[in-house]
Order: C-alpha cells, then structure tokens, then sequence
C-alpha cells in the first residue's frame, strides 16, 4: 500500500503478489490479501483481474461482505447486471446493508427493468 501511495504501482503489484504467495497457507489472512489486490486492481482498471482475486477471496471466506460488494462493482463495470445483482444481495446479507448499497441495487433493478424491485430497495434506503 505504501509503494502505491508514492506512484510506485509495479512495486506495489510486486509487493501484493509477494504478500499472496506468503500466506497462501493461511485461507483467512490469504482472503484480506486477495480483498485488497482486488481493490488495488480495480483502482488501476483491471477488472477481470480484480473479479478473479475477489472470486478466490470469496471462496476462501464466503461472508465478508466488503468483498461481496467490491464482486458487485467489477461486474457492473463489466457490464454484467444479472451477476452484480447476486453479487450486491450477498453483502446486503453479509453486513454491508447501507443506504448507499440499497440505493445502488435500487439503481441496478431500474436498469433491468424491474421497478417492484427497484422500489422495494428504494423504501428501504429512506
């Protein structure tokens, strides 16, 4: 983190790699690694790279809703609404039931075309 905080983002990638490799014995500090990579990806643009670092985080620690709702934005910048759906509902149930979270699935159901859905969450965000 703190190579990227001075531009220094190969380094950084190096760093995050090298962090992975050393507690790949360990599921749960693997998963907080995996959680930040992908969020460090997705600052750079990388979005499959990103989904597949928060796809092994989530296999490894399936309730942390932080990583649920980061699956949820890669896949809306990836375009895949359906996913992100199922990606937004799973942190809604596993902590991450914000206003700012409703609001935004409320978002994503409008988009689809699903206004009873889309209101169910919009009511609730009040």
């Amino acid at each position: 983190m703190s190579q990227e905080a001075v531009g220094r983002l190969r380094a950084a990638d190096a760093d995050y790699r090298a962090a992975l490799a050393e507690s790949a014995l360990r599921p749960k500090n693997s998963a907080e690694v995996q959680l930040r990579y992908a969020q460090f990806l997705m600052r750079g643009k990388k979005w499959e790279e990103a989904l597949w670092q928060l796809r092994q985080a989530l296999r490894k620690q399936p309730f942390v809703g932080q990583a649920w709702k980061e699956k949820a934005i890669v896949l809306l910048r990836l375009e895949r609404r359906e996913e992100a759906v199922d990606a937004l509902e799973q942190a809604l149930a596993h902590g991450e039931r914000t206003k700012e979270n409703l609001l935004l699935l409320r978002r994503v159901y409008a988009e689809m075309g699903e206004r009873e859905k889309a209101e169910v969450y919009e009511r609730e965000a009040r």
